[in-house]
């Protein structure tokens, strides 16, 4: 749905914007708006299709708007809560202590 864009060592500023973008691909809720506006909404925060675009595009695109930081503070709140739900249920979401042995150590099938 978005564009995959790297982080530029020249930008002048990183937006709310711009970490928005990166933590979506991260997460990979890039390609899951349903779940991402239902997260929004169970934190009384409404958003759409349309806004998440605009808060995503590059701001050389006159479609691009700046992410409020209310809606920026919502999006880091939903992911805690998400971490924190699934440490519930024993699943460990963004921990990456000893991923480097995992992955490189792993043997290849």
């Amino acid at each position: 749905m978005y564009m995959e864009k790297k982080l530029s060592t020249q930008s002048t500023d990183i937006t709310f914007n711009h970490i928005f973008r990166h933590l979506l691909e991260l997460t990979q809720l890039n390609e899951d708006p349903d779940t991402l506006i239902q997260l929004f909404n169970e934190q009384g925060l409404t958003i759409d299709v349309q806004r998440i675009e605009a808060w995503t595009k590059d701001f050389s695109d006159p479609s691009a708007r700046r992410m409020p930081k209310m809606m920026f503070c919502g999006f880091m709140n939903i992911l805690m809560n998400i971490k924190n739900e699934a440490q519930l249920k024993e699943i460990n979401l963004f921990d990456l202590r000893g991923i480097l042995e995992d992955i490189r150590e792993a043997e290849v099938v």
